[in-house]
């Protein structure tokens, strides 16, 4: 029985190996995404939606930032819902937007007083 089990392990550690071979030596670039809050007041949560992929950061005082790296496999735009810890109300933004390559960017997505946001990108070397 442990013999199977064993075999069957073997197997499937095969077949994974098989499937993300390509993944695993052919690194593609990465996309990066960064949220600055310059706000002069602390961030509870942050949520940042690009395209069909979330991510998330819970606590971002003024002055911190929090980066993101991801890939897209067509063109996505931006959207970022953030809660403030002084006041606890929900700002949203949309904008920016995203290609799939080959270029790769740096998305700085900067928080301002007053639910102001300022957005740039710059491209970044792929490595």
């Amino acid at each position: 029985m442990k013999k199977l089990i064993l075999l069957v392990l073997i197997v499937i550690a095969i077949w994974q190996a098989r499937i993300h071979y390509p993944e695993l030596i052919h690194r593609k670039p990465s996309h990066e995404a960064m949220v600055v809050n310059d706000s002069g007041v602390g961030i509870e949560s942050v949520r940042l939606i690009i395209g069909d992929q979330t991510f998330t950061k819970d606590k971002l005082d003024n002055g911190q930032s929090a980066r993101f790296s991801f890939r897209v496999d067509r063109d996505a735009t931006f959207k970022l819902v953030w809660l403030n810890t002084a006041r606890s109300d929900e700002k949203e933004w949309s904008g920016g937007q995203v290609a799939p390559g080959p270029l790769v960017q740096r998305h700085v997505i900067t928080l301002l007083g007053g639910g102001g946001v300022i957005y740039r990108n710059e491209d970044l070397s792929p490595s």
